[in-house]
């Protein structure tokens, strides 16, 4: 199970997520949210002519 999963596992994996994806696991639990915030993951963003769903945007924003 990913419980068992160390943080450095769970953050390679999330590495490989495309950013929509990434957000969604955010919701999932603390540790994942705390995980998926982690400034390694967020340092490039490419929007490039995809729709983002509302709310989306927001909160990549306010990651900083």
């Amino acid at each position: 199970p990913f419980a068992k999963l160390s943080d450095e596992i769970i953050l390679h994996i999330f590495k490989w997520l495309p950013k929509t994806i990434l957000v969604k696991c955010s919701q999932v639990c603390k540790r994942w949210r705390n995980l998926s915030y982690d400034e390694t993951l967020w340092r490039r963003f490419d929007l490039g002519r995809k729709f983002i769903k509302p709310g989306v945007l927001g909160t990549l924003l306010s990651r900083g």
